[in-house]
């Protein structure tokens, strides 16, 4: 792994939980495909801030990845 896609990989999207792209990405691909979906595998959007932060970069994941 190239140090930009450990990078990318490592984002965190939800900085309240903490929730790295990678962990998001996995969940849609083991089936998470709405936010609540998403909320429930990985807790994304269940913190502090209630998504205001991260709803946008993970409504933006399910559409990159649809259907996996």
């Amino acid at each position: 792994m190239d140090t930009n896609e450990w990078i990318l990989n490592n984002k965190k999207i939800c900085m309240c939980k903490g929730i790295t792209r990678k962990t998001i990405v996995d969940a849609i691909k083991k089936g998470a495909h709405t936010l609540d979906d998403v909320a429930i595998k990985t807790g994304c959007g269940t913190g502090a801030c209630h998504g205001t932060r991260c709803d946008d970069p993970v409504e933006e994941l399910l559409k990159e990845f649809p259907g996996e």
